[in-house]
């Protein structure tokens, strides 16, 4: 089960084709093992693994994530966005580390206020319908802003922020 989710994550990571020039640096073990097949570097595995392991840290079940980040990449695949941004390697490890922060609070434990978040949708639903769903959702959150990665990049923060301190109903 682990494998195909993993399996099934780095095809949708595949499908995007992401941009491999030189110097720009993802940094998600998505983006070193597809670096590294596009170049044929060898030597990478422990790299990958690595990675791998620390996008997992902190989740008591990562087949949920894996599978979140998959239909995420599939609804980034589907979506609106302009085609440069489907492949910019910074955009796509900026919305899998989002991705790996909202599973990391656990979303069935504390559902959304906003039933319309993208990652809501795709977390609560992965089939066709959802994902179809969710890049509509994300084509819509992407486009109210200037600078997507920064605005993923604040809005994990804020879901780390939220994992240590949260809130409690009082």
């Amino acid at each position: 089960m682990f494998l195909d989710a993993v399996q099934g994550l780095m095809k949708a990571y595949s499908r995007l084709a992401p941009a491999t020039a030189q110097g720009v640096i993802g940094g998600s073990f998505l983006d070193t093992l597809w670096s590294a097949a596009q170049q044929e570097r060898r030597g990478y595995f422990y790299t990958v693994a690595d990675q791998l392991m620390a996008f997992l840290v902190g989740m008591a079940d990562p087949i949920p994530a894996l599978h979140l980040t998959r239909s995420l990449l599939e609804a980034v695949n589907q979506s609106n966005i302009p085609d440069e941004l489907k492949s910019d390697r910074r955009f796509l490890h900026e919305l899998i580390t989002l991705a790996q922060a909202y599973a990391s609070v656990n979303p069935a434990d504390c559902p959304a206020d906003d039933p319309q978040f993208f990652l809501n949708t795709l977390w609560n639903g992965q089939d066709e319908a959802a994902i179809e769903k969710g890049a509509q959702e994300l084509t819509a959150f992407i486009a109210g802003f200037a600078d997507p990665n920064a605005m993923i990049t604040y809005a994990r923060r804020l879901i780390k922020v939220a994992k240590h301190y949260p809130w409690t109903g009082r």
